[in-house]
């Protein structure tokens, strides 16, 4: 017979899931920058064997490892939009169990009071600013997350073994918690903050030297094998198609010739040169949401976790200094010693190497799921009257809870199909050519578009022909792109979004192209509200092929 606290955590297991799905319906359609610009495209352009004949076209992106896309897009041809959201929904309140299960393996009191307080922390956890606005996106934010909480659930659930249990046993779980970091790591670099979280909770075990280390670096060494068996094969292509494994990225140590020697990670949210703001980031982006993310929002989470945090982990020292018992015979509820450790030096570290390196409030979704965990745990730990203690955290959630206000990356009305692209006639596609123009998402209309065309975005965010001062020597993918496009024998026509890209005229001039703006057609889709038109182009008369301020 099933106990009451098993049912409530299955009867979670699956009201979380589906409570985010139908959340994910009532939002709306998802249309957000990232998804037009290059996860509907990257999907599809692996399937279709694209990758090395379209050139630059969901601009830096394009370099994106597409492993997590392809299944997106699949998802999306295969079933409606509605159902396809459904599904995405549902895949992010997993990370709700996820956080369910880990506050049940850490809190300690009656079963069925521990039951209802972990399913409370999941659902909680799923409230937040960042959850919320995510629910039925492409946004692949939700599928890291998860293979992180699955890492930190193995090493809180693990943590008596990882230090008393036999050596076989501590590293087995151990390596399993690398494994599943690793892979996570390697669909998308920005999850390395909480390895290092993991990392620093397996140095931080109540366990003789030794031990410690077999244990991090058995960690370690999983997280790097799988890393590159999830990493790999596309690090292997961008090696061969540009000479660099991570690009554009980090390009000062690769030195690949198509872009100049930098490293070109995204800083400009990392308040460099004010301590202050540093050390206060989450409650300075409750007056400034735009310091983390493009969209407003407001949230207490994060900020509560970084009072929390330092301070669970002080409680945690002075009750290790004191010789304090597991949990007062009293208590209605507590955290053990052991598991908080291992989640509350895990988050603290991850949340530094965050600050430090990104402040880029999506990548630290799993912090502002586990917040509400983080501040039940650090009072549990606090001494003094367990109700009070326990009022408090309840009073702290609730106010968490009832102030978000949650981000909108952009949503659109309900369509049959998540994408619906109106085509229009393309003379002579076969031997045509489409160039693509300006820094708006366009890419995501390319499936729809015939096939036989090559497709190459002449200006964008990292290209351009003195257009947006990216033309200069050095950036090897304008003479790459220019060699093409001047071989290319056959008709041209002109992508770009009408409203916003205004200056297509002059990329293409650069090509000694040019195009008539009545000529356009305009292409109405479902994600889109300003116009996206195609455009025949035709040759300059009397262009040599050479042009004065082409650039690089």
């Amino acid at each position: 017979m099933v106990s009451p606290s098993r049912a409530i955590l299955i009867a979670g297991a699956l009201l979380l899931p589906l409570g985010a799905g139908l959340g994910a319906l009532l939002l709306g359609m998802d249309a957000n920058w990232d998804f037009r610009n290059y996860h509907w495209y990257n999907g599809w352009a692996v399937l279709a064997g694209r990758l090395g004949r379209d050139m630059v076209v969901a601009q830096v992106p394009s370099w994106y490892a597409p492993t997590l896309d392809v299944p997106l897009y699949l998802l999306g041809t295969a079933l409606s939009a509605r159902g396809a959201a459904f599904v995405l929904g549902a895949v992010a309140g997993l990370n709700g169990v996820l956080v369910m299960l880990i506050a049940f393996a850490t809190l300690r009191g009656a079963p069925v009071v521990r039951a209802l307080v972990a399913l409370a922390l999941g659902a909680a956890g799923l409230g937040g600013a960042c959850a919320i606005s995510e629910l039925g996106t492409a946004f692949n934010d939700y599928v890291l997350m998860l293979g992180f909480l699955a890492a930190l659930l193995v090493l809180v659930r693990g943590a008596p073994r990882l230090v008393a249990a036999p050596l076989r046993p501590a590293l087995g779980c151990a390596a399993l918690a690398g494994l599943l970091i690793g892979l996570t790591v390697g669909l998308k670099l920005t999850a390395a903050i909480f390895a290092v979280g993991l990392g620093c909770a397996a140095l931080a075990l109540p366990a003789g030297p030794v031990r410690r280390l077999l244990v991090a670096g058995t960690l370690t060494l999983a997280a790097v094998l799988a890393f590159a068996l999830s990493a790999g094969p596309w690090m292997a292509y961008l090696w061969q198609a540009t000479g660099n494994p991570l690009f554009p990225f980090f390009n000062h140590v690769f030195q690949s010739p198509l872009m100049p020697p930098v490293s070109f990670r995204d800083e400009h949210f990392v308040p460099y040169g004010q301590p202050l703001a540093w050390l206060l980031f989450p409650f300075w982006m409750l007056w400034d949401p735009y310091r983390t993310m493009e969209v407003p929002f407001f949230d207490l989470r994060l900020g509560l976790a970084l009072m929390a945090l330092p301070l669970g982990l002080l409680a945690l020292a002075w009750r290790r200094w004191r010789g304090t018992v597991d949990m007062a015979p009293e208590a209605v509820l507590a955290a053990a010693p052991l598991q908080a450790r291992v989640l509350l030096v895990t988050g603290f570290a991850a949340y530094v190497a965050w600050v430090l390196f990104f402040c880029i409030y999506r990548y630290a979704l799993a912090l502002e799921m586990l917040a509400p965990l983080f501040v039940v745990v650090a009072l549990c730990l606090l001494p003094g009257s367990s109700r009070l203690r326990l009022g408090l955290a309840v009073a702290l959630v609730l106010a968490a809870v009832v102030t978000v206000e949650p981000g909108n990356w952009g949503r659109k009305p309900w369509t049959q199909k998540w994408v619906e692209v109106t085509v229009p006639p393309m003379p002579d596609a076969e031997h045509a050519m489409v160039l693509m123009a300006g820094y708006e998402p366009t890419s995501f209309v390319v499936p729809a578009l015939p096939t036989a065309p090559r497709y190459i975005r002449i200006h964008s965010n990292f290209t351009g022909p003195n257009v947006n001062g990216l033309g200069q020597p050095g950036f090897g993918i304008n003479d790459r792109m220019r060699e093409v496009v001047e071989a290319h024998p056959g008709p041209f026509y002109v992508l770009f979004q009408l409203a916003k890209d205004t200056r297509p005229e002059e990329a293409l001039a650069t090509f000694g192209l040019a195009f008539n703006r009545v000529a356009c057609v305009h292409m109405p889709t479902s994600v889109e509200d300003d116009p996206i038109v195609l455009c025949p182009v035709k040759r300059t008369p009397g262009w040599t092929g050479v042009t004065p301020d082409a650039g690089g």
